[in-house]
């Protein structure tokens, strides 16, 4: 019985990973899929959202349903929050 709690744990880690960068060459920061498929373009938009309001390089790994936009927005803003908090960005 214990294999299945853990086996139900491990569904909701994240399994993909993407990561956004600011060019010179375009205003929008260049971002791509690390791990996973790719499918949901989530991680790599907040990523580059992320990199917009931080100027530095971000990695996002997020298990979020993607219905839920408030849910992402949400999050968004408490991770810029976190980062001024902990003064990594002003």
């Amino acid at each position: 019985m214990a294999a299945a709690g853990v086996e139900s744990q491990m569904e909701n880690l994240a399994v993909s990973m993407s990561t956004a960068v600011k060019t010179r060459y375009d205003p929008l920061p260049l971002a791509s899929s690390l791990l996973g498929g790719g499918a949901d373009d989530t991680e790599q938009q907040m990523a580059q959202r992320l990199v917009l309001r931080t100027g530095k390089q971000v990695f996002v790994s997020c298990n979020l349903p993607e219905d839920d936009m408030e849910l992402g927005a949400y999050v968004e803003r408490a991770i810029l929050q976190r980062l001024r908090d902990v003064q990594f960005v002003p």
